[in-house]
């Protein structure tokens, strides 16, 4: 193999590579951070419900947040 087909096929693993990348962004990372995006945001709801009990819970007794709940 020659210096030019060699530089040639360097060129071309480069840009199978660059090409693989870009696949792998698209295909595989991007979709699994708007999961990971949507599951913060999930958990930071829950996260709030759960603070918000706490707080009722020590303003009242347990009784009295049962029925809130049942009256929600």
């Amino acid at each position: 193999m020659d210096a030019k087909q060699r530089q040639q096929l360097q060129g071309f693993a480069i840009f199978l590579a660059v090409v693989a990348m870009a696949a792998f962004w698209m295909y595989w990372r991007a979709p699994k951070e708007a999961e990971l995006a949507a599951t913060r945001a999930r958990l930071d709801s829950l996260q709030a419900r759960v603070d918000s009990a706490k707080r009722d819970l020590a303003r009242g007794t347990v009784e009295a947040l049962r029925q809130r709940v049942r009256d929600y």
